[in-house]
Order: C-alpha cells, then structure tokens, then sequence
C-alpha cells in the first residue's frame, strides 16, 4: 500500500479528529437528528435510473417533470431518494475524480426542484458491483472515495439542511461488518468536514438488509439516521429479476401469502426446474407475522441504541406477480413498519418496482 495514496485519507481523518468523541467516533453532531428533518423523513419514494446508467443508452431512463413531483408531493409523500453515480458526475469510468461542473449544476438544479416541491431530497452515491469491489480492497479507490465526498459535501453544503440528506454508499456488498463500517466512517468523516450539521444515512453491511444493519455499532456522530432495505422473501419479491439468483428469471405466478394449498394453485404452470422452489416457498408459509418477525429486531435494535432508523426501500419487482398479490405484501410491509414506527421510501417510482 503506497503512501501516497493514503496521504488525502490520512489528512482527512487527522483534521476530523478534533471533532472527535470517545472511542475516535465522530461527534460533531452530539445532539441527535433534528426533529425538523426526521418529519420530512416519513414517506418517500426512491426514483431509479435518474442519475444512475447514463452512458447505457439499453437503460430506461426517466426525468421527472415538476408535474411528476407535484403529484408526489400530492400523495403524501415528504422525500425523494436518489442514486447518484460518481463516475457520471466526474466523468470518469474507473475511479471517482474532480466533478465535471456543469454535472454538479444539474444535480443542485434537481435537488432545487425536489425541495421546491416540498420535500427533502437524499442523495445516495452508488457504485457498480465492479467498482465496489474495488472500493473494498483497493486504497485507491477507498482514497478516491473520501476525496470525492469531500467535495461534493462541499458543493452541496449550502442547501439547507432540512432539504437535503447524505447517505455515502447505497448497499456496501462487504461481508465483513467491521469493515464495512470502517469504510462508511471514514466517508463520514470527509463529509463533516464540508458538511457538519447536515443529516448522514448509514446501512449495513452485505446489501444492507435487516439482519445486517443489527450488528452495525452505530457511530458516535448523532445526526445520523441508520436504514435499511427489505425485501423478503426474495423468491416472491425479486421473480422474474434478471439479476441475483440465476432462477429468479424464470419464477412467476408466486403468490403471497404462501402456503402450500396456495402454491399448489399454480405449480401446473411452473416449469419443472422452478416447481420445487415452488412448493419450498409454500412451506414456508410466508404472511404478516413472518414479515414482522424480522422487522422487529430493527424496532429493538434502534431503542437500544437510541437511533432514528427508516426502511430507504422495499418493493416487488411487478412484472411477473400478480398485482392482487403484489398489494397485499406491500400493505403488510408497510403497516408493520407504521405499527413499529419506522419510516419508509419505496422502490420505486418510475422503475420495475
């Protein structure tokens, strides 16, 4: 590992230290989220493929017009969730680097128009899978990540802080808890160098689901708000997706709840390789109180440790599930995350959610 490249991190953590609380955490925020912007954080929605995918014409792309965020705001929602590409935004293929000027002033003019509507706009950077591979072992990148921070929390600082949330990384894809929250702290902390007052969103591990945001010790920064993505079970969730499971693609007709009388309804019109997955699903016999089961530890975990949490996604991929059953696990995911009080953004708006 060359020095060299460890220089801007080095410095970065070393001028943070002084806002610094017991145990070298950050604790430049030590009286909690404000309760200004835990209200605008109560139902949202994420837009996908906003500023994700730009250089992929076979991408669907989608801008939202004042009226699309209008009718939002009209539904009831208080914030909008956005995936951000850094390379985009510095024009870049491999690693993060200066952002491209005009890329800056679009991004500040859609947050500008988010806000104008009415509600908060948090902004979450995503890496491709090849990257984040690259952001787990290579200081590099983990340098070219902090610096990036750094100056996008500085461009954006002024907005204020009621209107705009930062969230480092969307889904980590580590294994390893420890490591991943080194790596979250450590873009935490270039962030409150540009940005002390402004509200932070940290996951978990792996790709952030609620068992993993329950073994994250959260940092000793308060302003922080900790989510996490559900989407259980997968197999009902995520049929049809052609990514993840290699099968996933070829599931469809899964109904929710399950039970095996409720499978058996459709095994005629599974194929062969996907029937005993099938009949596997309705013995699992997934319904509310499952769903709630895993929830409920969040609830726990964020009592115990005094922190705001919110579920930043939960859907179900539409094309290939019937939507009476597609409803019915939404209604349950989101009454059981009202009854726990736990706030929420759905995947997603424009999308394959």
């Amino acid at each position: 590992m060359k020095m060299r490249l460890l220089l801007p991190l080095i410095i970065a953590l070393l001028t943070f230290s002084s806002c610094r609380g017991p145990g070298g955490e950050s604790a430049s925020s030590s009286v909690g989220v404000p309760e200004a912007v835990l209200k605008r954080l109560n139902r949202g929605v994420n837009i996908a493929n906003w500023y994700l995918y730009r250089g992929y014409v076979s991408q669907p792309r989608w801008y939202p017009s004042d009226q699309d965020l209008n009718n939002l705001k009209g539904l009831g929602l208080d914030h909008i969730r956005v995936l951000v590409d850094p390379l985009w935004l510095s024009g870049t293929t491999e690693i993060p680097s200066a952002i491209l000027p005009d890329r800056l002033q679009e991004l500040k003019t859609d947050i500008q128009r988010i806000n104008q509507a009415g509600m908060a706009f948090v902004l979450a950077l995503q890496l491709g899978d090849k990257e984040k591979a690259r952001w787990k072992n290579e200081a590099r990148m983990q340098t070219a990540m902090v610096n990036f921070w750094r100056q996008l929390a500085t461009e954006l600082s002024t907005f204020p802080t009621t209107d705009l949330l930062f969230e480092p990384i969307n889904e980590p894809q580590i294994d390893d808890p420890l490591h991943s929250r080194e790596l979250l702290r450590s873009m935490a902390a270039a962030i409150r160098l540009s940005a002390p007052q402004h509200t932070l969103v940290l996951a978990g591990h792996k790709y952030s689901g609620p068992k993993e945001l329950v073994q994250l010790q959260p940092l000793g920064d308060r302003n922080i708000i900790y989510s996490f993505h559900f989407y259980v079970p997968h197999n009902f969730t995520h049929q049809g997706a052609e990514w993840g499971y290699e099968l996933w693609k070829t599931f469809h007709s899964f109904p929710y709840p399950s039970s095996p009388e409720a499978v058996a309804e459709v095994l005629p019109n599974l194929s062969e390789d996907v029937k005993p997955h099938a009949i596997h699903y309705g013995e699992e016999r997934w319904n509310r109180e499952k769903l709630r089961a895993l929830i409920d530890p969040v609830a726990v975990w964020a009592k115990s440790h005094n922190v705001p949490v919110w579920c930043s996604e939960f859907g179900v991929f539409k094309y290939h599930v019937r939507e009476e059953h597609r409803g019915a696990w939404l209604k349950d995911v989101r009454q059981i995350l009202g009854n726990a009080g736990i706030p929420w953004a759905h995947w997603d708006f424009s999308g394959q959610f």
